[in-house]
């Protein structure tokens, strides 16, 4: 069976609404460990009101954030798959249907900074990164709602053949620096060689 337009345009907008509701289970089971291993009593009741919000958002069907950032999936093609319709175009018209239709409605977040006009998305919006897997008869979709606030803390620094001890010690000055700028859990992404 061919992977459709309305295939696609259904399961993009879907994940994107799935996703501002839920928590990911790992990330729930994180927040917990961290609390067991906690000995900071205002850290501790922290992990557990963060906690307690993640399910609390799950089961009352709620936003986790108003912040619902800008869409970004994660696209990957098996090699095996036919493609019936724009595959790109389904998932631009997944959320622009999404944002028409959510309840609560999605704020707008993403404001353009020569003219300060704001909506829900700008140019080559929502993010898609493609990858193609070899022999697969699938589509692997990841949805990952990328908070705005969390993107001043991006960096990047180029070394000269650092040792570990100084790749950890610079993620730790980049996490100390953003401090408690953006909302927590944090996810961090390091990425280490490749291009810019």
């Amino acid at each position: 069976m061919p992977i459709t337009y309305a295939m696609m345009k259904q399961a993009t907008a879907d994940l994107y609404s799935w996703s501002l509701r839920k928590v990911p289970d790992d990330t729930k089971a994180a927040l917990a460990r961290a609390r067991d291993a906690e000995s900071n009593p205002v850290a501790q009741r922290t992990l557990d009101i963060m906690l307690k919000s993640a399910i609390a958002a799950e089961t009352s069907d709620r936003f986790v954030c108003s912040d619902s950032g800008v869409p970004v999936y994660s696209i990957g093609l098996g090699t095996r798959i036919t493609m019936d319709g724009d595959i790109k175009q389904a998932v631009v018209d997944g959320f622009a249907e999404l944002v028409e239709t959510i309840r609560p409605p999605l704020l707008k977040h993403v404001t353009n900074p020569l003219t300060n006009e704001r909506g829900y998305h700008g140019k080559d919006m929502p993010l898609i990164t493609w990858d193609v897997i070899g022999g697969a008869d699938y589509v692997d979709i990841t949805c990952q709602p990328k908070a705005l606030g969390s993107g001043r803390w991006a960096a990047l620094e180029i070394f000269s053949f650092p040792s570990l001890a100084r790749i950890e010690e610079y993620v730790m000055e980049c996490v100390l620096k953003a401090g408690s700028q953006h909302c927590p859990p944090v996810v961090i992404g390091v990425g280490i060689g490749g291009t810019f």
